[in-house]
């Protein structure tokens, strides 16, 4: 599993929550573009460090990553992060099991 942790922008904390509430109520074609892009598993953790909010992506792929496709879904995600989001670090997990 590979994951990549972003601080929200200030005053971006709403509008990142409502996009993840848009993908929620789209996770039928949320879902569908994650098979073509040969990815098991996506989500999202927000959480709190003192005053400033974080935001945790994660991902799992079932081969190679393949790019995103050109669906409106994912343009529009890849502008909500860059609209909320500051890169902080990717990590690779240290263990992620399934059963």
């Amino acid at each position: 599993m590979n994951s990549t942790l972003f601080k929200i922008k200030k005053g971006k904390l709403a509008t990142w929550l409502e996009w993840c509430a848009y993908l929620n109520n789209e996770k039928e074609t949320a879902v569908e573009t994650l098979r073509e892009e040969n990815i098991l598993f996506e989500g999202s953790m927000h959480f709190k460090i003192h005053d400033d909010d974080y935001v945790l992506l994660y991902a799992s792929h079932t081969g190679d990553p393949l790019p995103a496709t050109d669906r409106e879904i994912n343009k529009l995600h890849k502008e909500k992060k860059y609209e909320c989001f500051e890169l902080i670090s990717k990590q690779k997990s240290n263990y992620f099991f399934t059963a």
